[in-house]
């Protein structure tokens, strides 16, 4: 039977809760799968409909943006700490890639990371980052956001020195002296990878996306986002999440 844990990790700034799930029929080479907004999709059923999948990924990590105290989940602080974990933070997405190293080691390929809204900008924001560990699905993604030093999504395209040097330069302290993995090794070759899709009802977002697109082509990345009827909602992207991931699992 698939088995799901809750526990509670510091990631970036906080404790927070996140969930584990081992699909029944998930190898235990296969992609590990992210997910922002952890308990939004839980609910909505997504851990079932990866269960279902005729690939599944080995494990799936859900994460929570509440921070923890001693009185549990603070959800009134969700909001600010959302923002600070998914826009553009190398501290949080360095902590996410040691997680899943902790949690999967014998997964081979790179992590798949999965998010909306803002957790659509941090899956493109991982791959830039970690290219050789991460590859992401972008659903409606705030790349009209800044960071806290005003650079935009594509001001992170790693150059070909900086995707070299992957995973040493670009760790936070507390990692640099774990273990290199051979992909880190191979990171020269390794190309920033992720989808972007957006509702056709999603105005600015569509047109963040169409800027970003053309800055990541002036970068030497290629984007094709694809257009879906519907919203910024998660009846869409709980559905639309589950079709990317066969995608790329299929791969």
């Amino acid at each position: 039977r698939p088995t799901t844990e809750e526990h509670v990790v510091t990631l970036g700034s906080s404790p927070r809760r996140i969930w584990i799930h081992r699909p029944q029929r998930g190898p235990a080479s296969a992609p590990v799968l992210i997910v922002f907004d952890g308990e939004r999709f839980i609910r909505g059923g997504l851990l079932t409909g990866i269960d279902e999948l005729v690939s599944p990924p080995s494990v799936v990590i859900a994460v929570d943006h509440a921070p923890v105290g001693e009185g549990g989940p603070d959800v009134d602080a969700a909001i600010g700490q959302r923002a600070d974990d998914l826009v553009m933070n190398p501290r949080f997405c360095d902590d996410v890639l040691a997680l899943v190293r902790r949690t999967a080691p014998d997964a081979k390929a790179r992590t798949i990371v999965a998010g909306a809204s803002y957790g659509g900008l941090a899956a493109a924001f991982f791959s830039l980052r970690h290219p050789e560990a991460f590859r992401g699905i972008c659903l409606s993604p705030s790349f009209w956001e800044s960071d806290d030093q005003g650079r935009r999504i594509w001001d992170h395209v790693p150059s070909r020195t900086d995707q070299v040097s992957a995973g040493t330069a670009g760790e936070s302290e507390s990692h640099k002296s774990e273990p290199r993995q051979p992909e880190e090794r191979e990171s020269a070759a390794a190309h920033p990878t992720f989808c972007v899709d957006h509702g056709i009802l999603e105005t600015a977002i569509a047109d963040s996306v169409a800027e970003a697109t053309e800055e990541f082509a002036a970068r030497g990345i290629d984007v094709v986002p694809r257009p879906f009827v519907g919203g910024h909602e998660y009846l869409w992207w709980r559905e639309l999440m589950l079709v990317r991931l066969a995608e790329v699992l299929a791969e």
